[in-house]
């Protein structure tokens, strides 16, 4: 308990009881360091879990989109070019001019909406 260490130092000093304080001041910083350590993890838990939720949520809202191209081989370029900015095979398909776009995440959208901007139509 954080009041009995404390408690122990102030009784060790009066009595000039140097050992006494030194272990009670130790277990005092051994108290707080893994208080402290343990109020750490568990906000760092939190947050892992909590950010990996809300990108779940962000995926699945995600709605496939599709994007019209000039010409079949505009969607085979722009088909290329998603999968070399790291898109995956499975989320992305190509039928003639039309290409269909699933389940990314915001940054990985916003660059595909870069790389159709001067390509669409």
């Amino acid at each position: 308990m954080k009041n009995e260490n404390i408690g122990k130092m102030v009784a060790s000093i009066l009595n000039n009881d140097k050992d006494e304080f030194s272990d009670s001041f130790s277990a005092e910083m051994r108290d707080r360091l893994a208080s402290n350590v343990s109020d750490n993890t568990l906000d760092v838990s939190k947050n892992i879990f909590h950010s990996n939720e809300e990108e779940k949520i962000e995926e699945a809202k995600n709605a496939p989109t599709e994007y019209t191209l000039r010409t079949p081989a505009d969607a085979k370029k722009f088909l290329n070019a998603a999968l070399n900015s790291g898109i995956s095979k499975r989320n992305i398909s190509v039928k003639g001019k039309v290409v269909t776009v699933s389940k990314l995440t915001r940054d990985m959208a916003e660059i595909i909406q870069l790389l159709a901007k001067d390509m669409v139509k």
